[in-house]
C-alpha cells in the first residue's frame, strides 16, 4: 500500500508542477498542460483522501497509533479481517504494484540519462543509440 500511496503522491506532485510550471515560465495563460495538471491534482487528491479514510475506518480511529507498530502490513491485516481467506488478492496487488514501480523506475532512469546527454548535461556517449534498436 505504501508503494501505491507513493505513486499517487508523485502523480499529485506532477500535477502540481504542471499547474505551477506555466506561471513559472512566464506564460500565465491557461494551457492544456495546466488543465491536465489541475485534473491530476483533483483525481489524485481524491484518491489519497479516500484511501486514507478507508484505512482509518477499517483500522479504527481509536487505534490509529498502532498502525505504525503493526506486526504485518496494515492492508494485509485489514484484508484478512474483512475478506477472510480472499486476502491474498491484496497481497497479489501489492506485489504487482511493487514490480510496476521497479519497472517504471528503470525506464525513467534510462530515459532521463539519455535526455540529459542530448541537452549536454551528461557526456554525449550517454545519448548514443544502437543503430538497430
Amino acid at each position: 500500500m505504501t508503494v501505491v500511496n507513493n505513486l499517487v503522491v508523485i502523480a499529485h506532485l506532477l500535477g502540481l508542477a504542471a499547474v505551477i510550471g506555466g506561471y513559472a515560465a512566464g506564460r500565465p495563460a491557461v494551457s492544456q498542460v495546466m488543465l491536465w495538471g489541475a485534473r491530476a491534482q483533483i483525481i489524485t487528491g481524491l484518491i489519497l483522501v479516500i484511501c486514507t479514510w478507508f484505512l482509518l475506518i477499517g483500522w479504527g480511529t481509536d487505534r490509529v497509533d498502532t498502525i505504525a507498530t503493526a506486526a504485518n502490513l496494515p492492508p494485509l491485516i485489514l484484508a484478512d479481517r474483512f475478506w477472510g481467506s480472499a486476502y491474498w488478492i491484496v497481497l497479489i496487488a501489492l506485489i504487482n504494484s511493487t514490480l510496476a514501480v521497479c519497472i517504471a523506475s528503470n525506464l525513467v532512469g534510462t530515459r532521463m540519462y539519455y535526455s540529459m546527454a542530448r541537452t549536454g548535461a551528461l557526456p554525449a556517449w550517454f545519448a548514443k543509440i544502437h543503430p538497430k534498436y
